[in-house]
């Protein structure tokens, strides 16, 4: 009997041994997520994976859809599409820059000259800096958004009285920017417009715009009846839905 009793004693300890061990290994985030997983019931697990086809195929299947819709459509409603798309795009670039712009200026302020005095030289320094990459990036964002962007640019050189010499001097670059839309893009504007291409519509028609600004560009032309006409290919605003051609 007390030999049985001491075997017992001893597997005893030696359980407890192994669980000691167990507990001091720690559990990975995989085995902890399994554990968890296994014990909650099962209309828990099958919702998850329910939920995780729905995540899947509706990743595959929304690009898939826009682009059969877009291979489906008409040459306006694609341009409409794209203009969709690009407005988005600038949209969120312009969010883009703005907030690089203030973070930059906020650690500048409140990390960089933290305590130094306003009107000391290292101050002054780091400011101008600090100005010239927020122009910097005013003007990159309104080149890449081009368009009306320009247009704000070139406008903001106007306030040299209340924006720093840093911004006036270089959004004067955006002066020179217009909108220098390819032959392709033209011809595209008129079959939309139109339904037929400019070499058609006219007896004569100048590939290269002869005068160009941040909206629009000019092309000289000539009727059939040897009236010479310029002609204006131009962005319009956002609200009017894209791009027009007046005579």
């Amino acid at each position: 009997m007390a030999r049985e009793a001491l075997l017992r004693v001893w597997l005893c300890r030696h359980h407890w041994t192994l669980l000691q061990r167990t507990r001091q290994v720690p559990l990975l985030p995989s085995i902890i997520f399994r554990q968890q997983l296994s014990s909650q019931p099962m209309s828990y697990v099958r919702r998850h994976s329910l939920y995780k086809k729905l995540f899947l195929g509706t990743v595959v299947a929304v690009p898939l859809a826009v682009g059969a819709i877009f291979s489906l459509s008409d040459a306006r409603d694609r341009r409409r599409m794209r203009l969709l798309f690009e407005g988005v795009s600038r949209f969120y670039r312009s969010i883009y820059f703005g907030i690089k712009i203030s973070t930059d200026y906020w650690w500048t302020i409140n990390v960089k000259l933290r305590g130094k005095d306003e009107n000391s030289q290292d101050f002054i320094d780091a400011m101008s800096a600090c100005h010239q990459r927020g122009a910097d990036l005013i003007v990159e964002g309104a080149i890449k958004n081009s368009g009306l962007y320009i247009k704000l640019g070139q406008g903001l050189c106007a306030f040299n009285h209340l924006l720093p010499h840093e911004y006036t001097n270089t959004l004067r670059i955006l002066e020179d920017k217009a909108i220098n839309r390819r032959y392709k893009e033209v011809d595209a504007l008129f079959l939309e417009d139109f339904e037929t291409t400019p070499d058609k519509l006219f007896k004569h028609f100048e590939e290269e715009p002869f005068a160009a600004a941040s909206l629009s560009q000019v092309h000289k032309a000539e009727l059939y009846d040897g009236t010479s006409v310029a002609v204006k290919v131009g962005r319009a605003c956002c609200a009017s839905g894209g791009d027009h051609i007046t005579d």
